[in-house]
């Protein structure tokens, strides 16, 4: 007869901190994406840093606006003062919409601002400093299918984590908005973790060898494997944000 642990599942789970599970098969998916758009349409290092940056534009569309809904209090943003309102004060400019908190207007116009100049202005203007083409002509018809594919992913997401069984009633504005800032720490991330020493040991081995230049695949797909690692991981971790009145905390 074959033994089997009960707790063995659990021990393995514990043993190894990154695995794979439900919360990490978008990320995996999505990367995979990335693959066949390189091998398949020959993607370059641009056109993978504008996807990113419209994954994140997306995403920073998304979360927030189903902040707006979220009827929970944020705990470290005037709790006491929300629970003590009878009637929480709400706006309803389309009926079939769930009602606006008009406490969460307040949030989501502060996060408006840190997400216009963090995911779209900074990474517009280095994308268009550091590559000759302009975003119009990276909108070829694969990046665009990938596009709507990044859409269709996060309006999954959104539909999952809020819409689904009406969880926004049941949820704070920060939830939504936690969405958002993930992202910016995982391009932290990849920017520190991958970029910086990447770039150095392929510097380091051209100095080293006498190679004046490596083939752009090459290149490639030095920076793009530990990318996945990197997404992987940031996605499928916990992370605990705290919005309070002087921004946010990790």
């Amino acid at each position: 007869m074959r033994y089997q642990n009960p707790n063995m599942q659990e021990r393995i789970a514990e043993v190894l901190p990154l695995r794979l599970h439900s919360d990490h098969l978008p990320s995996v998916i999505e990367h995979l994406a990335l693959y066949v758009g390189i091998a398949v349409f020959q993607w370059s290092l641009t056109e993978i840093a504008f996807l990113y940056v419209s994954e994140i534009v997306v995403i920073n569309i998304l979360f927030p606006t189903v902040a707006l809904f979220a009827a929970d209090p944020v705990e470290t943003l005037e709790s006491d003062h929300w629970r003590e309102e009878t009637q929480p004060r709400t706006l309803r400019p389309v009926q079939w919409l769930p009602p606006i908190y008009s406490r969460n207007l307040k949030l989501a116009g502060k996060y408006a601002v840190f997400a216009f100049i963090f995911v779209i202005l900074i990474p517009l203007t280095a994308l268009s400093e550091f590559s000759q083409n302009t975003p119009q002509s990276l909108l070829t018809m694969s990046t665009l299918m990938a596009i709507g594919g990044i859409c269709l992913a996060q309006l999954r997401r959104v539909y999952q984590e809020f819409v689904s069984n009406q969880q926004y009633q049941t949820r704070s504005p920060a939830e939504a908005l936690r969405f958002g800032v993930i992202p910016l720490l995982e391009v932290l991330m990849i920017l520190l973790c991958v970029v910086v020493p990447i770039t150095v040991i392929l510097v380091a081995g051209m100095f080293a060898t006498g190679i004046d230049a490596i083939e752009s695949q090459v290149v490639l797909w030095a920076y793009i494997l530990p990318i996945g690692v990197v997404r992987v991981y940031v996605r499928g971790a916990e992370w605990d944000f705290t919005f309070t009145k002087g921004g946010i905390q990790l």
